[in-house]
């Protein structure tokens, strides 16, 4: 594969990620964490949330990897732009 061809699929890998990630996402940012967090779930959750939930722990360390595979390379600007808001986003 040529380093334009390597760096085309590793956006469109990275791209597919984020997408993934941000069609997973749930809640808003203006919940009462503190409050939330000392009362049991009023929801009710069964193994395959627990394997859901276990999976996207890899999903989620995988799309840091990628992120950092990245460092140092030549990137199309909305691969790098990509890129640095996973990194942001993401906390690696």
């Amino acid at each position: 594969m040529t380093t334009h061809s390597t760096t085309r699929a590793l956006g469109a890998t990275v791209l597919g990620l984020a997408l993934a990630l941000g069609a997973t996402a749930c809640g808003d940012d203006t919940s009462d964490t503190a409050s939330s967090a000392s009362q049991p779930s009023a929801t009710e959750h069964n193994d395959a949330d627990v394997s859901f939930a276990t999976d996207m722990l890899q999903h989620h360390a995988q799309a840091l990897a990628m992120v950092e595979m990245t460092t140092g390379r030549t990137l199309d600007p909305p691969v790098q732009a990509l890129a640095e808001q996973l990194s942001s986003t993401l906390g690696s």
